[in-house]
């Protein structure tokens, strides 16, 4: 437990230290999902979705800095001709590093981490049953991974491109590992 709130409490004390030295602008994100569910028996094709939401930059300099935000994002699979949806709150944090190309634009690729809530999801196999993350008894609604982005920037528009690999079992009672997968594309614009 003490290395938990060590933990908590360098989190805390780096996020302080870097919103009192950063530059902070906010801004607005939407875009195409293309997730699956990994595992090491899966058959799941990918599945189209969409996610929306806020986005934060904390600028330490004109060239790095932290990116995070808060979105809602549609995951899920596909299974042949049956789906399994899955409807998420994300929260990302990632480091970027901005490459300046000319004629304002700016290209910087981002690495980090995410959390996510399932809010609700649908099964076309357990339609009736109650609904917990990907509405599967016994689904996990906590999602957490790793998120890697590249991102293109004129002015104060944006288009990116990036992925989220999952480290949570999307069913904690099941045998084997399956995760979230998903591929984004997205545009934006910062205020």
């Amino acid at each position: 437990m003490k290395s938990v709130k060590k933990v908590f409490f360098a989190v805390a004390f780096f996020a302080v230290a870097v919103s009192v030295s950063a530059q902070m602008s906010f801004g607005a994100r939407a875009g195409l999902n293309v997730s699956t569910i990994n595992g090491p028996h899966s058959v799941a094709d990918y599945k189209p979705g969409f996610h929306i939401g806020l986005a934060t930059q904390f600028a330490m300099n004109s060239a790095m800095g932290i990116e995070s935000g808060l979105y809602f994002s549609s995951l899920g699979a596909k299974y042949g001709s049956e789906s399994t949806n899955a409807y998420y709150l994300q929260l990302p944090l990632a480091y970027y590093y901005k490459f300046n190309v000319g004629l304002g634009l700016d290209l910087y690729p981002s690495a980090g981490v995410y959390l996510g809530y399932g809010l609700s999801g649908d099964n076309d196999y357990f339609k009736d049953k109650d609904i917990a993350g990907y509405g599967i008894p016994g689904a996990n609604r906590f999602d957490m991974g790793a998120t890697v982005g590249l991102t293109l920037q004129y002015y104060k528009f944006t288009i990116g491109l990036g992925y989220d690999h999952g480290f949570l079992k999307t069913n904690p009672e099941g045998d084997d590992s399956y995760t979230n997968g998903n591929i984004k594309v997205s545009v934006g614009y910062f205020f």
